[in-house]
């Protein structure tokens, strides 16, 4: 059925259909043989997570709202959370550099809005100065780490801002983390 959607709307976006998606997963399935014994019947499907990433993730941190003030002001850190060692080495190896620490910190600025600061051998670097593949790749990271098991991942323009070996990296440790959670990934190139 999906194939047929995208057949007719070759042009559009992942996010386009998010609506459509949504609703196959959370309300129904189809079968092959349903309730009534007919082919295609509709039937209840099993409730799952549903995590969509559109290109929108991509955008550099003080291009979204609310993240100029922070970059402008003086803040003092009020909290941080860590990336775990395992997948901090992973987020290593995908971008080709050894980070010691992968956090998102909170300032008293905006206690809603995190910032993903890495620390490599010479300092730390925030987001607001990290490359775009670098940036969007350590969001992403974040949600991973935080993925629940049997989850749908949907993720639109995943290449986006990637070195080529970079992509393959990161479809491999895609691969590793869909066996090891259980996870059905879909995946969307330009």
């Amino acid at each position: 059925m999906l194939s047929l959607v995208l057949a007719h709307h070759p042009n559009c976006s992942l996010s386009y259909f998010r609506g459509i998606l949504v609703g196959l997963l959370h309300d129904s399935i189809l079968s092959k043989v349903g309730a009534s014994g007919k082919a295609g019947a509709i039937q209840s499907a099993p409730k799952r997570d549903v995590y969509l990433l559109d290109i929108a993730r991509t955008l550099p941190l003080d291009a979204s709202a609310g993240y100029a003030k922070i970059a402008r002001s003086a803040a003092a850190e009020v909290e941080s959370s860590e990336i775990n060692d395992a997948f901090r080495d992973r987020l290593s190896h995908v971008l080709g550099r050894q980070y010691s620490k992968a956090r998102f910190a909170t300032s008293d600025v905006d206690k809603k809005r995190s910032v993903g600061v890495l620390e490599r051998e010479w300092g730390e670097l925030s987001q607001f100065h990290q490359g775009a593949g670098e940036d969007a790749t350590l969001d992403l990271f974040r949600t991973l780490q935080g993925l629940p098991e049997n989850s749908l991942l949907l993720i639109d323009e995943v290449e986006a801002s990637l070195h080529p070996r970079a992509q393959r990296r990161l479809v491999r440790f895609l691969l590793w983390l869909s066996r090891q959670r259980r996870i059905q990934v879909i995946l969307s190139t330009h």
